[in-house]
């Protein structure tokens, strides 16, 4: 018994513990948020034709309907000097149709198309990227997936925000508007518990990025390797990220999000993707195993029975102390069933408004018992004038 005892009080303890993290991680993404994403800036931090020029790798594989105007985003940045470097594995995929055509609709863009990738390890997209990235000709790589669409100014918010000590920047994940209850699922997720734990990640120091949407010095990568030194990893940009950290570079990021625009998409999509996502960071940090109790249903479970669990030993303990103390009188209080915090039994008598019980007051043979001398209950002064005309 007491083994059980001392393990619901230490449930009861981590859900209070819980309770404060996740509302602290909940107001301290809030304000990082609106400081930082919400905070007017200059539109250029740097002369605009001084701005640094960008290689921006493209892994497509396959066709959804919003691919097209997906794509077409990056064709109309308005960014100085930039290339775009489409990266396709197969020569029959659909994908390639639609590079061609918006290559030859933006004939004065610096964009070049990229088939057969090269196998370098076990990641398909680091394969698929490598012709890409071995034809890159500015400092700058800017990785971005299929289904990120793009305002005309993201490219140079992220480049302002590359400072000389910064190696990386990322942009927040989010959702675009779509139609769907598997859309809203996704946008629900993405701008609620998941910002919560990104956001506060990075203000805290952790090193939390995703690969949906980062721009890296290419010098910094190919200190530690190259991108085929990332082709054994299937979450590359973890240890993209752990490599330009390691060697000192700090993160930044952007104020504008990484804006997910998949024109394809289910609750079975959806799942899959969140199941690929535990795996991955359990195989890699075995310690986020707890994550799902930060997750609002289960952390609500735990939370939720701790509040119970307290309160109720509280009262208990309120009402134990009100009896044991000396020259308290009125009817006496139990549990309404067994109670494990007060060690009562259940008794009869009726129910208050509390849920409690109140045990019935001693009977007595006559009323002038209640009115002579010690404790008793107190009369109505109807009642006390009656009882006492009938004993006169």
């Amino acid at each position: 018994m007491a083994l059980l005892d001392l393990a619901m009080q230490g449930l009861a303890v981590f859900g209070f513990i819980l309770f404060f993290v996740l509302w602290l991680m909940h107001f301290m993404s809030i304000i990082y948020v609106r400081l930082h994403l919400h905070k007017k800036r200059p539109e250029v931090k740097q002369p605009f034709m001084q701005l640094a020029g960008v290689s921006l790798l493209k892994p497509l594989k396959g066709v959804d309907p919003n691919l097209i105007s997906n794509l077409e985003t990056f064709f109309t940045l308005d960014y100085p000097k930039f290339e775009i470097l489409l990266c396709i594995q197969d020569q029959d995929d659909p994908a390639v149709d639609v590079c061609k055509k918006l290559l030859g609709k933006y004939p004065n863009v610096d964009a070049r198309l990229f088939i057969g990738g090269k196998k370098v390890g076990i990641n398909p997209k680091i394969n698929n990227l490598m012709p890409g990235y071995e034809g890159a000709k500015y400092g700058l790589v800017w990785i971005c997936d299929s289904g990120i669409r793009v305002k005309p100014d993201t490219l140079t918010d992220m480049t302002n925000q590359m400072t000389e000590k910064v190696g990386l920047v990322h942009g927040l994940p989010y959702v675009a508007d779509r139609q769907g209850f598997a859309a809203t699922l996704e946008q629900v997720y993405f701008g609620t518990s998941h910002p919560r734990s990104y956001i506060s990640a990075n203000v805290t120091g952790i090193k939390c990025v995703t690969g949906m949407s980062c721009l890296m010095r290419k010098d910094v990568l190919d200190q530690a390797g190259g991108l085929v030194a990332f082709a054994q990893y299937i979450a590359e940009d973890y240890f993209m990220a752990k490599a330009i950290a390691d060697r000192g570079w700090k993160f930044s990021m952007a104020t504008q999000v990484a804006l997910q625009n998949s024109g394809s998409y289910s609750i079975g999509q959806f799942q899959s993707r969140m199941i690929r996502w535990t795996k991955l960071r359990i195989n890699m940090l075995p310690g986020t195993v707890l994550e799902p109790v930060s997750e609002c249903f289960l952390a609500s479970l735990i939370i939720g029975w701790a509040a119970h669990y307290v309160f109720r030993a509280a009262l208990c303990a309120s009402r134990s102390s009100t009896l044991q103390s000396p020259g308290s009188s009125g009817s006496r209080w139990r549990c309404r069933s067994s109670c494990r915090l007060c060690g009562t039994q259940p008794s009869a008598g009726g129910l208050d408004a509390t849920g409690y019980v109140a045990e019935a007051p001693l009977r007595r043979s006559s009323m002038s018992s209640y009115l002579g001398d010690g404790p008793h209950l107190p009369l109505h002064p109807h009642l006390l004038i009656t009882a006492r005309r009938g004993r006169d």
